[in-house]
């Protein structure tokens, strides 16, 4: 009986553990899903559903993960899915977006608070798609940045130029990026279950967060 009971333990245990969110748990979540229809030149700021403040944890300049769940609608425009972004800088400080007529990954980051400080990185990495669910994360450990699709990283390993711009106040944007005070290159499609940490996300983290976020709220 107390063989049993055992045996029914580690199972639940196991299947928690699986379905588990990483600890500490993310500085900025989320869960709901957010659909866009739009392209380059929806250039109104107010279009973007999600504009919220970043606590001062998150520091751009040290270690952090952003990851979600994507499915673009097509590959007409530029596509950005989460962007970071200050009041103190014109154009976003880091932005993750897909290039006209991809669907290979493309990030920008800012080193100074000005354009002559944008650092544009096209990975190569081509994501699923367009009109297919599926996962993404970007780690940044330090110096390093690391990509994963669904679970799995990519063959990727790029050093960054010198440190990302970190103003005390930033706010994270998701479907759309803002360059020199204008809102644009529209999210078209789904993005749902975004998470933030303030620290780089192991490989196992980063399938424990996709098993987490799966299922829809």
């Amino acid at each position: 009986m107390h063989a049993y009971l055992l045996s029914i333990f580690v199972a639940i245990n196991s299947a928690v553990s699986v379905a588990a969110q990483a600890f500490p748990g993310p500085t900025w979540s989320f869960p709901l899903r957010l659909s866009m229809g739009g392209g380059a030149f929806k250039t109104q700021p107010d279009i973007s559903f999600v504009n919220d403040t970043l606590y001062p944890t998150l520091d751009l300049s040290g270690s952090f993960t952003i990851l979600g769940w994507l499915n673009p609608s097509d590959q007409t425009w530029w596509r950005t899915f989460v962007s970071i972004e200050s009041s103190d800088v014109d154009t976003s400080l880091f932005n993750v977006a897909f290039p006209p007529n991809s669907m290979q990954i493309y990030f920008a980051y800012m080193t100074t608070n000005n354009l002559q400080g944008r650092d544009n990185v096209y990975t190569q990495i081509t994501a699923p798609g367009p009109n297919v669910d599926f996962h993404f994360a970007i780690a940044k450990d330090g110096t390093q940045f690391y990509v994963y699709l669904n679970g799995v990283q990519q063959t990727f390993n790029y050093t960054i130029k010198a440190q990302i711009f970190n103003p005390p106040t930033k706010y994270v944007v998701l479907g759309r990026t803002k360059y020199q005070n204008v809102g644009g290159s529209q999210w078209n499609g789904m993005i749902r279950g975004m998470d933030i940490f303030n620290r780089t996300l192991t490989p196992t983290e980063v399938q424990r967060e996709m098993a987490f976020t799966q299922r829809e709220i």
